[in-house]
């Protein structure tokens, strides 16, 4: 393998590393989607026992990750999540590195713009909750579901979205950047109801964008809106709240947002990577990442 660093951006689902070489970096950030599949696998003696082979392997490969020299956690949730997964086999230290944001790209060009109802951005995959976003918005609240549809789920999740009929939501799947830009400067409450988003990369482009972020009170997404009265856990306190951002009384809390997102930017993970590099003692010359 060439290159001076090799850095794994894939252990995300806890597989471990399965190369011949080792990474100098690894970067965590575990999926609820591999999540529910340990669930659903381990919920029965039956699939136990067919399990077995698959989870000595994954041992031997979990083992591995207690010897790469630098792993990076994208939240601190995240982190309590893999250890989890591990099952107290992973000693390694992990420090937080929050994923890289490029919050100038989603600043407004006017900051006046007139702003009206809900949009959410989220991936159509069933653990982003959009049937969620339905119980929330009724048949009221407007609101612009924004996505990526490219895998069969997804996909099937587009058309029973649409199968609801909803005269107050539009659905845009695999929408251009500059029409989301125009959505989200438009938009004055941001909906993210993932369960445990790892993080909330969309959360802080919206919050940079110029809107109210109303966000389920579970996992990452919890450190990008650290305001409890803009955070729910059941769709009826969520409608409320939405209510209420979109009539306004939620927009004091927009510049303390905007200033509490900086730590997330682009020049913010560059410096904090290349410093956590230098002090593991990784030459931090041309770097190369896998797939």
């Amino acid at each position: 393998m060439q290159g001076d660093v090799f850095v794994d951006l894939t252990p995300a689902d806890c597989l471990g590393a399965t190369y011949v070489r080792l990474p100098d970096i690894a970067y965590w950030n575990p999926t609820p989607d591999f999540r529910e599949y340990l669930r659903h696998v381990l919920s029965s003696p039956m699939r136990r026992a067919f399990f077995t082979p698959y989870s000595l392997a994954l041992t031997k490969l979990l083992d591995r990750m207690n010897k790469i020299p630098l792993n990076f956690v994208n939240s601190d949730y995240s982190e309590i999540e893999i250890r989890k997964c591990y099952g107290g086999r992973l000693h390694s230290t992990m420090q937080l590195l929050y994923p890289p944001v490029n919050i100038q790209a989603w600043r407004p060009p006017v900051v006046d713009v007139p702003r009206t109802g809900a949009i959410s951005v989220a991936r159509f995959s069933p653990w982003k909750r959009h049937d969620m976003q339905l119980q929330i918005v009724g048949h009221d609240i407007p609101l612009k579901m924004v996505g990526g549809a490219r895998a069969t789920l997804e996909i099937e999740t587009v058309r029973t979205l649409r199968r609801a009929r909803r005269d107050n939501v539009k659905i845009f799947d695999n929408l251009p950047f500059k029409e989301l830009q125009q959505l989200l400067w438009t938009s004055k409450a941001f909906l993210h109801t993932a369960d445990r988003e790892p993080f909330g990369l969309s959360i802080v482009e919206a919050i940079a964008a110029g809107c109210i972020p109303v966000i389920r009170r579970c996992g990452g997404a919890m450190e990008v809106v650290p305001i409890r009265e803009l955070t729910f856990s059941v769709a009826s306190e969520a409608r409320t709240i939405l209510k209420r951002s979109m009539r306004g009384d939620f927009d004091h809390f927009l510049p303390q947002l905007q200033d509490h997102i900086r730590k997330f930017d682009e020049a913010t993970f560059a410096s904090r990577f290349l410093s956590a590099v230098e002090r593991a003692g990784v030459k931090s010359t041309q770097l190369k990442t896998s797939p």
